[in-house]
Protein backbone atom coordinates (compact mmCIF):
# COMPACT_ATOMS: atom_id res chain seq x y z
CA UNK A 1 0.00 0.00 0.00
CA UNK A 2 1.39 3.41 -0.87
CA UNK A 3 2.16 6.15 1.64
CA UNK A 4 -0.87 8.24 0.65
CA UNK A 5 -3.36 5.47 1.43
CA UNK A 6 -1.57 4.55 4.66
CA UNK A 7 -1.63 8.19 5.76
CA UNK A 8 -5.29 8.49 4.75
CA UNK A 9 -6.16 5.43 6.85
CA UNK A 10 -4.42 6.96 9.87
CA UNK A 11 -6.43 10.16 9.46
CA UNK A 12 -9.65 8.16 9.21
CA UNK A 13 -8.72 6.23 12.36
CA UNK A 14 -8.00 9.50 14.18
CA UNK A 15 -11.31 10.99 13.04
CA UNK A 16 -13.25 7.90 14.11
CA UNK A 17 -11.57 7.85 17.52
CA UNK A 18 -12.32 11.56 17.96
CA UNK A 19 -16.00 11.05 17.09
CA UNK A 20 -16.13 8.10 19.50
CA UNK A 21 -14.66 10.26 22.30
CA UNK A 22 -17.17 13.06 21.61
CA UNK A 23 -20.06 10.59 21.67
CA UNK A 24 -18.82 9.09 24.95
CA UNK A 25 -18.50 12.57 26.50
CA UNK A 26 -22.04 13.41 25.36
CA UNK A 27 -23.30 10.06 26.69
CA UNK A 28 -21.62 10.67 30.08
CA UNK A 29 -23.22 14.11 30.24
CA UNK A 30 -26.69 12.70 29.53
CA UNK A 31 -26.10 9.83 31.99
CA UNK A 32 -25.16 12.34 34.71
CA UNK A 33 -28.37 14.28 33.99
CA UNK A 34 -30.39 11.05 34.15
CA UNK A 35 -28.81 9.92 37.43
CA UNK A 36 -27.07 6.81 36.07
CA UNK A 37 -24.73 5.01 38.47
CA UNK A 38 -21.21 6.33 38.97
CA UNK A 39 -19.75 2.92 37.98
CA UNK A 40 -21.39 3.13 34.53
CA UNK A 41 -20.18 6.71 34.01
CA UNK A 42 -16.70 5.68 35.20
CA UNK A 43 -16.54 2.85 32.62
CA UNK A 44 -17.61 5.20 29.83
CA UNK A 45 -15.02 7.71 31.06
CA UNK A 46 -12.32 5.03 30.80
CA UNK A 47 -13.48 4.22 27.26
CA UNK A 48 -13.29 7.92 26.38
CA UNK A 49 -9.83 8.21 27.92
CA UNK A 50 -8.63 5.18 25.93
CA UNK A 51 -10.01 6.79 22.77
CA UNK A 52 -8.05 9.98 23.52
CA UNK A 53 -4.98 7.87 24.24
CA UNK A 54 -5.45 6.14 20.87
CA UNK A 55 -5.58 9.52 19.13
CA UNK A 56 -2.35 10.57 20.88
CA UNK A 57 -0.60 7.32 19.91
CA UNK A 58 -1.67 7.61 16.26
CA UNK A 59 -0.51 11.22 16.11
CA UNK A 60 2.73 10.74 18.01
CA UNK A 61 3.83 7.52 16.31
CA UNK A 62 2.35 7.90 12.85
CA UNK A 63 1.12 11.32 11.71
CA UNK A 64 3.78 13.59 13.19
CA UNK A 65 6.71 11.56 11.74
CA UNK A 66 4.96 11.52 8.34
CA UNK A 67 4.51 15.27 8.54
CA UNK A 68 8.21 15.71 9.29
CA UNK A 69 9.17 13.40 6.42
CA UNK A 70 6.88 15.31 4.10
CA UNK A 71 8.48 18.62 5.09
CA UNK A 72 11.98 17.19 4.53
CA UNK A 73 10.94 15.79 1.15
CA UNK A 74 9.48 19.13 0.11
CA UNK A 75 12.65 20.94 1.22
CA UNK A 76 14.77 18.47 -0.78
CA UNK A 77 12.51 18.92 -3.82
CA UNK A 78 12.90 22.70 -3.63
CA UNK A 79 16.69 22.41 -3.27
CA UNK A 80 16.82 20.09 -6.29
CA UNK A 81 14.69 22.52 -8.29
CA UNK A 82 17.14 25.33 -7.52
CA UNK A 83 20.08 23.08 -8.40
CA UNK A 84 18.41 22.03 -11.67
CA UNK A 85 17.74 25.65 -12.60
CA UNK A 86 21.38 26.55 -11.85
CA UNK A 87 22.47 23.67 -14.09
CA UNK A 88 20.13 24.74 -16.89
CA UNK A 89 21.37 28.32 -16.63
CA UNK A 90 25.00 27.21 -16.74
CA UNK A 91 24.56 25.08 -19.87
CA UNK A 92 22.16 27.39 -21.69
CA UNK A 93 24.87 29.03 -23.82
CA UNK A 94 26.00 25.60 -25.03
CA UNK A 95 22.70 23.70 -25.25
CA UNK A 96 21.42 25.45 -28.38
CA UNK A 97 24.70 24.78 -30.20
CA UNK A 98 24.72 21.13 -29.15
CA UNK A 99 21.12 20.68 -30.26
CA UNK A 100 21.84 22.27 -33.64
CA UNK A 101 24.90 20.02 -34.10
CA UNK A 102 22.84 16.95 -33.22
CA UNK A 103 20.18 18.06 -35.68
CA UNK A 104 22.86 18.61 -38.33
CA UNK A 105 24.05 15.04 -37.79
CA UNK A 106 20.47 13.74 -38.03
CA UNK A 107 20.13 15.58 -41.35
CA UNK A 108 23.43 14.11 -42.53
CA UNK A 109 22.07 10.64 -41.74
CA UNK A 110 19.00 11.47 -43.82
CA UNK A 111 16.45 11.26 -41.00
CA UNK A 112 12.94 12.50 -41.72
CA UNK A 113 11.43 15.17 -39.42
CA UNK A 114 9.45 12.46 -37.59
CA UNK A 115 12.57 10.33 -37.18
CA UNK A 116 14.51 13.36 -35.91
CA UNK A 117 11.84 14.04 -33.30
CA UNK A 118 11.87 10.39 -32.26
CA UNK A 119 15.68 10.39 -32.09
CA UNK A 120 15.72 13.47 -29.85
CA UNK A 121 13.23 11.80 -27.52
CA UNK A 122 15.33 8.62 -27.53
CA UNK A 123 18.35 10.68 -26.54
CA UNK A 124 16.32 12.17 -23.69
CA UNK A 125 15.80 8.62 -22.43
CA UNK A 126 12.08 8.24 -23.03
CA UNK A 127 10.61 4.79 -23.61
CA UNK A 128 9.00 3.89 -26.93
CA UNK A 129 5.61 3.99 -25.22
CA UNK A 130 6.28 7.49 -23.84
CA UNK A 131 7.48 8.68 -27.24
CA UNK A 132 4.31 7.33 -28.87
CA UNK A 133 2.17 9.20 -26.33
CA UNK A 134 4.08 12.47 -26.77
CA UNK A 135 4.04 12.27 -30.55
CA UNK A 136 0.44 11.00 -30.59
CA UNK A 137 1.30 8.04 -32.80
CA UNK A 138 1.19 4.29 -32.28
CA UNK A 139 4.03 2.38 -30.66
CA UNK A 140 4.38 0.49 -33.94
CA UNK A 141 5.12 3.78 -35.74
CA UNK A 142 7.72 4.69 -33.13
CA UNK A 143 9.33 1.25 -33.52
CA UNK A 144 9.49 1.79 -37.29
CA UNK A 145 11.12 5.19 -36.78
CA UNK A 146 13.46 3.59 -34.28
CA UNK A 147 14.57 0.96 -36.80
CA UNK A 148 15.01 3.59 -39.53
CA UNK A 149 17.13 5.76 -37.20
CA UNK A 150 19.48 2.89 -36.38
CA UNK A 151 19.64 1.70 -39.98
CA UNK A 152 20.38 5.17 -41.40
CA UNK A 153 22.90 6.00 -38.67
CA UNK A 154 24.51 2.52 -38.82
CA UNK A 155 24.29 2.40 -35.01
CA UNK A 156 23.18 -0.68 -33.10
CA UNK A 157 20.80 0.84 -30.56
CA UNK A 158 19.98 3.55 -28.07
CA UNK A 159 23.24 3.17 -26.15
CA UNK A 160 25.31 3.68 -29.30
CA UNK A 161 23.09 6.59 -30.36
CA UNK A 162 23.66 8.31 -27.02
CA UNK A 163 27.37 7.49 -27.00
CA UNK A 164 27.74 8.91 -30.51
CA UNK A 165 26.84 12.36 -29.19
CA UNK A 166 28.07 12.15 -25.59
CA UNK A 167 31.38 10.34 -25.93
CA UNK A 168 33.46 13.40 -26.73
CA UNK A 169 31.50 15.65 -24.38
CA UNK A 170 32.16 13.31 -21.49
CA UNK A 171 35.73 12.35 -22.38
CA UNK A 172 37.88 11.67 -19.36
CA UNK A 173 41.13 13.56 -18.93
CA UNK A 174 44.15 11.42 -19.88
CA UNK A 175 45.34 11.19 -16.26
CA UNK A 176 41.94 9.80 -15.13
CA UNK A 177 41.58 7.36 -18.02
CA UNK A 178 44.77 5.44 -17.16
Amino acid sequence: MDEYHTSRQKWILTELLFIMVLLLIADCWYDLQAGVSAGHIFMEGIAGFLGLLGICVVWYRQILPLDGALRRTEKNRQELEVELQRWKDSIAPYAANIRSEIERQFTEWGLTPAEKETAFLLLKGLSLKEIAAIRDVSEKTVKQHNQAIYQKSRLQGRAELSAFFLEDLLALPLSSAQ
